[in-house]
């Protein structure tokens, strides 16, 4: 069940997402992605998770560092920055690994050898993270709908290689 969809919501949607689940190939994403349009286009208030919030902060981070990809480090120092994500300062390996855990809850997971520059670390694609934007729009965004969260081949975003 997507994050925020709970009580009458779920069990509405709980047959067709397990549905989407059995056949396959890119409908568990899309039924997914629909489940949360239509949720919001209903008025229904979605409970905003910590996830959820760290997305949207992330996306914030990648406009205004104007980049297409940013090494874990990076990411963790302008998350730290924020002053919402304490642990983003704690020791590198285990900040790294803590947003590793929480992203991958959105199929977004890091490469582990990106080149920027001249410098080779772990990192994330902005691309990476598409899917999951589409998905929880910050509330002054319109919503999305199945088809425009998943990509030409109509499968949903990589995330991780």
């Amino acid at each position: 069940m997507p994050v925020g969809v709970n009580n009458r919501d779920a069990d509405v949607w709980r047959p067709l997402l397990t549905v989407a689940d059995l056949a396959g190939g890119h409908w568990p994403d899309r039924a997914r992605v629909a489940c949360v349009a239509f949720v919001a286009s209903a008025g229904t208030a979605l409970e905003v998770s910590d996830g959820v919030e760290l997305l949207w902060e992330i996306r914030n981070i990648f406009v205004a560092h104007t980049t297409d990809r940013m090494h874990t480090a990076s990411l963790l120092a302008a998350l730290h920055r924020t002053g919402g994500y304490p642990w983003a300062g704690a020791a590198p390996k285990s900040a790294g690994k803590r947003l590793a855990r929480t992203l991958a809850d959105y199929a977004i997971g890091p490469a582990k050898d990106m080149r920027i520059g001249t410098h080779n670390a772990k990192g994330y694609e902005r691309e990476w993270f598409e899917r999951a934007w589409a998905a929880y729009p910050e509330p002054d965004e319109p919503s999305t709908n199945a088809t425009h969260a998943t990509n030409a081949t109509g499968e949903g975003a990589n995330g991780g290689k």
